[in-house]
């Protein structure tokens, strides 16, 4: 009795597989072990369902990352773009502020400078009236020290007047000089377009007979190769 029980093993030794007598009932052990199989099915089969929905969450959130990654990177060209709409409108908004700054001066400027232009070609006109109201041989003898004297004052006056309008025309930003020097630039290059201008006719003159020319050849050239290859 005691051989037998030794050499039990122990899933078959609780009460539903030992008989009363101490014996190992078959049939009752055949249900255990079946209820064993049973129930580790049964864990197996809620080991593949949480494996299963572990594998379904894994795939969600990997979906969920993808998805808030792609949403980043919108987000960061959104950004991007809007920091260079806002840099490119400060930019084109100082520009454009200061452009209408500059050109408000420059038109205030030059309205100055047309008024100034106006009245300084008014007193150059008085002031070649009179000189040219000076007739030197209109001077008698017996005044001439005076006439020369007064004339002389006058033209010291009409320099001190031509003097301070030049200064204020300088004053602008014009002088003689610079006029002078701009309509010479001026002047130079018309005269470059016109021999420009020049040096194309003349390439156009040289080449037109030379076309004429090898006109006149090709088509002798082609009438006596067409007579030649008819006579042969």
């Amino acid at each position: 009795m005691q051989n037998r029980t030794d050499f039990m093993d122990n899933d078959l030794s609780g009460s539903a597989g030992v008989g009363a007598d101490g014996m190992i009932d078959p049939i009752a052990a055949r249900r255990a072990a079946a209820g064993n199989l049973e129930a580790m099915a049964q864990q197996r089969e809620r080991l593949e369902d949480q494996v299963a929905t572990t594998a379904q969450e894994l795939e969600r959130l990997r979906q969920r990352r993808e998805g808030l990654e792609s949403q980043k990177r919108s987000l960061e060209e959104m950004r991007k773009h809007q920091d260079d709409y806002l840099d490119e409108k400060k930019d084109m908004t100082q520009r454009v502020h200061q452009s209408l700054v500059l050109l408000e001066k420059e038109e205030v400027r030059v309205a100055q400078l047309t008024d100034l232009y106006a009245d300084s070609r008014k007193q150059f006109e008085r002031m070649r009236e009179r000189l040219d109201a000076m007739e030197e041989g209109a001077w008698g003898e017996d005044a001439f020290a005076e006439e020369l004297s007064r004339a002389l004052d006058q033209l010291k006056a009409t320099r001190l007047d031509f003097n301070k309008s030049l200064a204020r025309l300088d004053a602008l930003g014009w002088s003689p000089e610079t006029a002078l020097a701009e309509q010479e630039e001026d002047e130079g290059s018309i005269v470059e377009d016109r021999r420009f201008a020049d040096w194309v006719f003349i390439g156009f003159a040289i080449g037109l007979p030379i076309a004429i020319l090898l006109g006149v050849t090709s088509v002798l050239v082609y009438f006596s190769l067409t007579d030649w290859l008819a006579q042969s």
